[in-house]
């Protein structure tokens, strides 16, 4: 325990520094001093409860706040540590989370992020032209054999509770081209290669639909075929479409009817509807001769087709659309919230961002505005750092969750904020980085930059050099054409070789040669060329 103790203080002096001179809500205070951005009322009962709640909604920076505030107040310690070695994992400091996690034992699912911690430390590199994966230790676990892969594995694609910890990543075999950033592929077939290095589903397919929960969806020229990612089944073939899991199914379409399938390949409801969406809170809303409605999962109709449009359940809610205008309904179909508003979000965190004579708000789940409409955007709400990116015409600046104003709209571009709270702005052309206060950390000087994790941002400067900052604007320089985000613990360089050039063919025609390519290497954290051992 003084071990624990010693390292979750050495974090807490980390995040105090890092968030120093911050609204509350970012800055840990003594264990004494109950400070936070909400008015907790009761003591320290009260807080840890308040910091359990905010942990469970995916409030982390709020929670470990909460929790480092509590001090040695119940278990509090091994909770701000637990946490902490979350955001780690969040900011692709694979190793240090590992190291962390270990640490907390047994605490709550402590070994199952030291396994995922692990198996997500995996990148992909090229040798010859072609992509294959290292681990963490550097050594080549999957061979170099694919014309493109995605640089890490999609951890999306995990199921939960598999202690396998299996994940896919789409690999494709064909022609790709020079994009602006990156290799793209252009006519080939794709199939999805698992983190053990089978190819769970083989290279064969046109198109990856989706990767979920432990299921993939894929498309050629007969139809949509699914598959189970542990076992490596086909669940389902030929289908004209389908939809995304929900509540252990998803919607299938064939011919021109919706139904629904269970992830074991049995029909849960046969296609009777005219399009469906995925089963949310107990309820799937289905299309019917042109009006939407509600079924559960026996089939039975629960709220009649009576609307334009509608969208699933989320926090016991569902929009719903009455003669161009969206509103909200309970499971009762009762309408809660007026269809008054031109376009909607969906309910999160108790919250949803709302279109209102064209411009955007914020309503709570009671229909009181949060934030009054007054933006031409809103970002997805970032539960982590209580944040969202509000635009004004071409200009976006920055909000919290209570719809109160960070920072007036300022910046042309912006990249969302990582686990670290630094986001990549651009303002006239120049780029540089910001906190969750919108202070500037690393001045806007710069041509180019990436998303900031890792505890590192990638710079472009006007003569092209690429350098890896820090949050005080220390670094060191790649040898790359693009600046790339740090993935996985890995630095990913990318080198542009070749010609685009017009020539005259036999005839005298004009012919565009594209000998264009990228070469990748890959470095560490701290800049040193990693070699892949066999």
């Amino acid at each position: 325990m003084k071990r624990l103790l010693a390292l979750f203080l050495c974090m807490l002096l980390t995040l105090l520094f890092t968030f120093a001179g911050a609204e509350n809500e970012y800055a840990v205070s003594a264990p004494d001093v109950y400070v936070n951005a909400k008015d907790v009322v009761g003591g320290e009962k009260a807080l840890y409860a308040d910091a359990q709640q905010a942990l469970q909604a995916g409030r982390l920076i709020q929670a470990l706040n909460d929790f480092g505030n509590l001090g040695n107040y119940e278990d509090s310690v091994s909770y701000a540590a637990y946490i902490s070695a979350r955001l780690m994992l969040l900011r692709h400091q694979n190793a240090k989370a590992i190291e962390a996690f270990a640490e907390l034992g047994n605490f709550l699912d402590s070994r199952d992020y030291v396994m995922l911690a692990k198996k997500t430390a995996m990148h992909r590199f090229q040798l010859d032209g072609k992509f294959g994966f290292i681990d963490a230790a550097y050594k080549m676990i999957i061979p170099a054999k694919y014309d493109y892969v995605e640089r890490i594995f999609r951890l999306e694609s995990r199921r939960a509770g598999d202690a396998n910890c299996y994940m896919v990543t789409p690999v494709f075999q064909g022609q790709t081209v020079v994009g602006e950033q990156e290799l793209v592929p252009l006519s080939g077939l794709y199939g999805l290669l698992r983190n053990d290095g089978k190819e769970i589903v083989p290279v064969s397919y046109d198109e990856v639909l989706w990767t979920e929960d432990g299921y993939a969806a894929v498309r050629d020229t007969a139809g949509v075929d699914v598959y189970d990612l542990i076992t490596g089944n086909m669940i389902a073939e030929n289908l004209t479409a389908v939809g995304k899991i929900g509540q252990e199914s998803f919607p299938v379409c064939s011919g021109t009817t919706w139904g629904f399938m269970k992830l074991s390949g049995e029909m849960l409801l046969e296609p009777a509807w005219e399009a469906a969406l995925p089963f949310a809170d107990g309820y799937a809303a289905v299309g019917r001769g042109g009006l939407w409605g509600f079924v559960d999962e026996s089939g039975k109709t629960v709220i009649e087709p009576a609307y334009q449009d509608a969208g699933s359940f989320s926090e016991g809610l569902a929009a719903v659309k009455v003669k161009k205008q969206w509103g909200f309904i309970n499971a009762r179909g009762e309408m809660v919230i007026a269809a008054k508003l031109r376009d909607v979000a969906q309910f999160r965190g108790g919250i949803c961002a709302v279109n209102s004579g064209g411009k955007w708000g914020i309503l709570n789940a009671q229909g009181n505005w949060i934030l009054k409409p007054r933006y031409s955007e809103i970002s997805d709400f970032d539960f982590i750092n209580n944040r969202a990116w509000i635009r004004n015409n071409k200009l976006w600046g920055l909000i919290n969750l209570n719809g109160e104003t960070i920072v007036k709209p300022s910046w042309n571009a912006y990249t969302p904020f990582d686990a670290d709270g630094m986001s990549c702005v651009m303002k006239s052309k120049k780029v540089g980085y910001v906190d969750v206060r919108g202070a500037v950390r690393i001045s806007l000087r710069y041509q180019q930059g990436a998303p900031f994790s890792a505890g590192l941002g990638a710079v472009m400067d006007n003569n092209g050099v690429v350098t890896y900052v820090d949050k005080f604007g220390k670094g060191f320089v790649v040898d790359t054409d693009i600046p790339t985000e740090c993935l996985a613990g890995f630095i990913e360089s990318r080198k542009l070789s070749g010609i685009l050039d017009t020539q005259k063919d036999a005839v005298g025609n004009d012919v565009q040669v594209d000998t264009r390519t990228y070469t990748h290497r890959l470095y560490d954290v701290n800049g040193v060329r990693i070699m892949p051992a066999p």
